[in-house]
């Protein structure tokens, strides 16, 4: 557990000490056995180590199991809690995943994973987590990592991380060296825990799908106004590009929201929850609405995204087709790959400039940035090698070599 009272420091090489226990005992094990490799998900909609979880069952001494787990604020749960723990565990047994739940829906009450007898821990996200299942508790047993569910756009979000989190990894694996400088330049502690593999989200594009179905992709974010991210345009583009939607029904619609967007609409005021409710229905009307977490197969299929969630701006330039990118009034600066990423996008800020973009790249098929764009891609680290077979590469090698003491 994290104590109140001692330093970051102290904290840290408390946690050291755990992680080199861990890490002799399995150095030991790694030939004579597979090692469980739990991932631990809250939601379908942030699941993004598919890739990895295939790799590790493929050809890895890792036996991969899923998690579900439920997010924890501090208080209470009610029934909507377990029932988002069961829709979470149908969709991973429905893909015929070795997964279990790790909060208890009958007593309401998250499980202590030892039960479970991990010897690796990969975190999707540092928000939420129960005290028994965070890093400081997990390090005692078992080596904890975090593959993050996004690549995110801004330093601001990652610069929040629970320090709970962050200093508690046994290690972090990130996209590039662009952004572990990034990492290093405001850590104080626990540097070593970064390590660069590139993001098993985006093995996805290794296998091209037929775009058979030429989707426009509406992907708004969910921190409107007074958020600390400060990303969302919905105020001003969101009404606007459902009746847009309506009014060109020959282009194939998809809208993907963000996670949080429905609640967000709600408690911010945007919306009461008819007029939320009426709004989702309005895009099943005119096309697909897509909420779970595997979207890739979807940005393959399309022709153009039309966004203000950052993490998507690098998720989707492999496709290389066009972005539309909104631009909220002030929005929360971006990071160096994020800044990349975006670079040959089309960028609106205001409903003018928007459907002028619409018109013209949408509609009329007028892409002048394209060129540009897929040079751009080399900033994702895609590499000859799957990110996901670099982290197992990284982890199993170090084992094996008895590196790790």
């Amino acid at each position: 557990m994290w104590r109140r009272n001692d330093t970051v420091a102290k904290q840290c090489a408390r946690i050291r000490r755990d992680h080199s226990k861990v890490a002799r005992a399995l150095m030991a094990d790694i030939g004579r056995r597979r090692l469980r490799a739990a991932f631990l998900v809250s939601e379908s909609s942030k699941w993004s180590c598919q890739s990895l979880y295939e790799e590790m069952e493929r050809a890895s001494p890792f036996e991969p199991i899923i998690l579900v787990t439920a997010d924890y604020e501090g208080r209470s749960l009610d029934e909507r809690t377990a029932e988002k723990v069961a829709r979470t565990l149908d969709f991973f047994q429905g893909r015929g995943m070795r997964s279990a739940p790790a909060y208890d829906m009958a007593n309401r009450a998250h499980l202590d994973l030892r039960r479970f007898k991990p010897d690796l821990v990969f975190y999707q996200q540092p928000w939420y987590l129960h005290s028994s299942q965070s890093p400081p508790s997990v390090s005692r047993y078992a080596l904890d990592c975090y593959v993050p569910y996004s690549i995110a756009g801004t330093s601001k979000a990652v610069q929040e991380y629970p320090a709970t989190f962050l200093y508690g990894l046994w290690r972090h694996f990130l996209l590039s060296d662009l952004l572990k400088r990034e990492y290093e330049s405001w850590m104080t502690e626990n540097k070593e825990s970064l390590v660069v593999t590139g993001h098993p989200k985006l093995d996805a594009y290794r296998e091209r799908a037929q775009n058979d179905q030429h989707y426009i992709i509406y992907a708004p974010h969910f921190s409107l106004k007074g958020s600390l991210l400060r990303l969302s345009t919905f105020d001003w583009s969101g009404r606007f590009l459902l009746d847009y939607a309506r009014s060109h029904r020959q282009l194939h619609w998809l809208f993907k929201p963000h996670p949080d967007l429905r609640a967000t609409l709600v408690s911010s005021g945007e919306m009461t929850e008819v007029q939320a409710k009426e709004y989702y229905e309005g895009w099943s009307q005119v096309g697909t609405v897509h909420e779970e977490g595997d979207y890739f197969g979807a940005f393959q299929r399309s022709d153009a995204l039309i966004t203000d969630s950052s993490s998507f701006l690098s998720e989707y330039l492999p496709t290389g087709n066009p972005v539309i990118h909104m631009l909220p009034e002030d929005m929360t600066p971006q990071n160096p790959v994020s800044r990349i990423s975006s670079a040959h996008y089309y960028k609106a800020q205001d409903v003018r400039q928007l459907e002028s973009f619409l018109d013209d790249v949408i509609v009329r098929g007028h892409d002048p940035l394209r060129e540009e764009r897929l040079r751009d891609v080399a900033v994702l680290n895609l590499g000859e090698v799957p990110a996901s077979r670099r982290i197992i590469n990284y982890i199993e090698g170090g084992l094996r070599a008895g590196g790790w003491e």
